[in-house]
This record gives C-alpha cells, sequence and structure tokens, in this order.
C-alpha cells in the first residue's frame, strides 16, 4: 500500500513547489477525519504533522514523553495538525469525531487525550476521553490551553506551544489518585475546628502520600518516579495503607523473570521489590510488589514477544542521501532476551528549507539534516505499526483561538 507521502513528515521540497504549495489557499487542505493518516499505523507514533509546524526535534521530543506516559500507565495521547478542519462543522466537531474514529485511549479505561491544531482555523481543541474527565476537567483544559498553548502559538512558536501543552497533560495523567478521606480522618480534623490546621494538615498528607501498590502484582512507572518512590512518597499497600519497605536486592533478584533480569542487566529497566512490613498479603507469604522504572526507552524499545525493553536496533547505511537523490538505511531490531528480530529498509533525504511551505515568517523552525521517511520489508511490510486502543470520547475537553 502506498502511503500518503503528500502529508507525509519530513519531506523535500523542490523550491518551486514549495513557492507555489504556500501561495495555496488553505481551505485546498481541508480533509475529512478519515484522510488524516494515524500515526500509531503509520510509524508506531503519537504524532502527525499534516500542517507541518513541528520541527524534527520536537517531534521526536512529543513521541518520547507519550510513549513514556503510556508505558507508566496505559494512557495516550494523539498530537495532530491540520490545515482546515472544513468541510466539518467546527474544529471542535472535528476533534470529537477524529478521537472516536481512531479510539485513542484502552478499551474500557478511556484515557486517551486528543491535542489538535487547525493552522487555517488558528484554533486548538483538546479533547478528553471518558475515563480521564475527572483528572482533566474542561476548565483544567481550558488553563492548560490559555496558560502553555496560545501564548506561544501566537508568537508562531509550534514546538514550544506543542511541547509545553502536551508537558502539562502527561504531568495531569500521570499524577497520583487523590486521597479520600477516611471517617476517622474527618472525625480528627472536624474536632479541630481550625481551618488553618485542616488546611495544612491535608497539604501535609498530599505531599507524602505515596502511591498505592498491591502485592503480589507487578506495575510499571517512567523514571522520574524512581527517586519520589524512594524519597518522600513511599508507596504504601493497597490493603492496610501501611507504608511498603524495600526489598534487598537478593531477594528482589530472585522473584524477577528471565526477561526482566535481562532488561535490569541491559540499564533499559530498574526495578524495586515492595514488601508490606504488616504481613498483610494472602496465607501470610512473602509476596511483594514488583515496580519497574522505564529508564532508557529511547536507547531500548519493548519486545513484542518478551514484553520488556530489550530490543537493540541498529543502521546500516546503504546508499547516502544527495539533494537530488533520496538515500537508504537498514534497520536490525534484535532482542537481546529471545529470538525475535526483524530488518526493514528506510529511504533518508537531506531535508531542504520549509519555510516558505510553513508560511510563517514568525516561525523559526528552518532546519536540515537527514531523516526518514518511509520504511519496508520485515515480512509483512512497513514499519512495526499498531494503532489506538479502542477508547472513545463524549466531547469533553475545551479549545481556544490565537
Amino acid at each position: 500500500m502506498q502511503r500518503l507521502t503528500c502529508f507525509s513528515k519530513p519531506i523535500a521540497y523542490a523550491s518551486g513547489v514549495s513557492i507555489a504549495i504556500a501561495t495555496l489557499p488553505l481551505s485546498t487542505w481541508a480533509v475529512s477525519v478519515k484522510d488524516v493518516p494515524n500515526p500509531r499505523q503509520q510509524n508506531n507514533g503519537w504524532v502527525t504533522d499534516m500542517a507541518n509546524v513541528f520541527s524534527p526535534q520536537a517531534e521526536a521530543k512529543l513521541n518520547q514523553m507519550i510513549s513514556t506516559l503510556e508505558a507508566q500507565n496505559g494512557s495516550e495521547i494523539a498530537v495532530v495538525t491540520v490545515f482546515e478542519t472544513a468541510p466539518a462543522e467546527s474544529p471542535k466537531t472535528f476533534a470529537t469525531s477524529l478521537f472516536n474514529h481512531w479510539g485513542i485511549g484502552k478499551r474500557d479505561q478511556d484515557n486517551g487525550v486528543l491535542f489538535l491544531i487547525s493552522k487555517g482555523d488558528r484554533r486548538v481543541e483538546i479533547e478528553t476521553g471518558y475515563g480521564v474527565e475527572a483528572i482533566l476537567p474542561d476548565a483544567k483544559v481550558g488553563q492548560i490551553i490559555d496558560s502553555q498553548i496560545l501564548p506561544q502559538f501566537k508568537k508562531g512558536n509550534f514546538d514550544q506551544g506543542a511541547i509545553a501543552g502536551t508537558q502539562s497533560l502527561v504531568n495531569q495523567l500521570s499524577a497520583d489518585t487523590p486521597i479520600t478521606p477516611t471517617a476517622s480522618d474527618t472525625a480528627f480534623l472536624a474536632a479541630l475546628g481550625l481551618g488553618g490546621l485542616i488546611l495544612g494538615r491535608w497539604q501535609w498528607m498530599r505531599s507524602t502520600r505515596g502511591v498505592s501498590l498491591k502485592v503480589g502484582q507487578r506495575s510499571r512507572a517512567s523514571r522520574t518516579h524512581y527517586s519520589t518512590d524512594l524519597g518522600l512518597k513511599t508507596p504504601r499497600c493497597s490493603g492496610c495503607q501501611t507504608k511498603l519497605q524495600k526489598v534487598n536486592p537478593e531477594t528482589l533478584s530472585e522473584a524477577l523473570t528471565r526477561t526482566e533480569k535481562a532488561a535490569q542487566s541491559l540499564g533499559s529497566v530498574k526495578f524495586v521489590g515492595w514488601q508490606c512490613p504488616q504481613a498483610c498479603q494472602s496465607s501470610g507469604s512473602t509476596l511483594m510488589h514488583i515496580r519497574a522504572y522505564i529508564w532508557n526507552p529511547i536507547s531500548f524499545q519493548e519486545c513484542p514477544e518478551c514484553r520488556e525493553y530489550t530490543v537493540k536496533h541498529t543502521v546500516e547505511i546503504l546508499e547516502m542521501a544527495t539533494t537530488d537523490q533520496p538515500g537508504k538505511n537498514r534497520i536490525t531490531e534484535t532482542c537481546t532476551c529471545c529470538d525475535y528480530q526483524k530488518e526493514y529498509e528506510a529511504k533518508t533525504h537531506l531535508e531542504r528549507n520549509l519555510s516558505s511551505f510553513r508560511n510563517s515568517s514568525k516561525s523559526s523552525n528552518d532546519y536540515s539534516g537527514a531523516y526518514t521517511d518511509s520504511y519496508s520489508g520485515g515480512g509483512g511490510g512497513g514499519y512495526s505499526g499498531g494503532d489506538f486502543g479502542g477508547g472513545s470520547s463524549g466531547g469533553g475537553g475545551a479549545g481556544g483561538s490565537w
């Protein structure tokens, strides 16, 4: 199947074509929801930049941020730019339709977010799934748009605005579950009768309350949570709410699987075992909660067979790219723990100045260098793409114009 290279990014354009494209009215670029390339299917990423407003560095940063979030708790964020949302009734209608067409977020969790940028409409829409509306209420989404995104977009700084906005979304979706006060806590606070003491107590509890973990299970988190868990916010037992205790390395090592040991040896994942000092786990056993901190998701990828970050990739240059001819690389993915291996070829091009295509005198995103454009090989053909998890949205979120 031939890719929609007219919307693939990056693409090298001849200067004459660039000038011609820049003069076309934005209505020429109107697309339907079905015309928007799904980044999960295209390159296993999270970003579709049809309007060509992002630099490769910014797009890579966005993908890295969202991949780390998804590995941590399964939340999904799609970042999409289009020239215009017509013939849709409005950018909001387009965003809701695109969200549900792709199914952003995990099925039965609906933990997805769509960050839509319509350049021609000069409009941002952030659509939220049902499952994150409590974490990202409409007012909070609007605050992120107004404070983090629009000020940068008004200056033509699409890279900075998109990264700042996405980081704010990631921070919200990564936050620990809010504390629900128990009956005893409520009685104690009511007895104090002093608002200042009440506020101070709850602020202290929120600042020191760790994530709730169930012994006998496993979880994943980003490396940013490592120092938090081992510092002020020690994880708590989900059964009795007692602070968990860190297991010594020898005991932990005995509980790790072969693939987990391989990932730990590579340095791609750091494991910590947690036990409840109250021995409230079933049958008085010595079960522990094993928490994996994704340490290096850039250098290592998750193996589709082992389900651990044990895949390395190497790049072999087959043909050097020139200004007139594309080059070709051979990429090999190899798991250090199992027999998984995949090999495919990727075309590369020398990036030309795209400022005329972007048609923005305020933007300073011009860049040059080699980049990957399309993929082939590897058995089924194309990159090892996936898809979104099947989530849905009822229209939650907010928008703003610049």
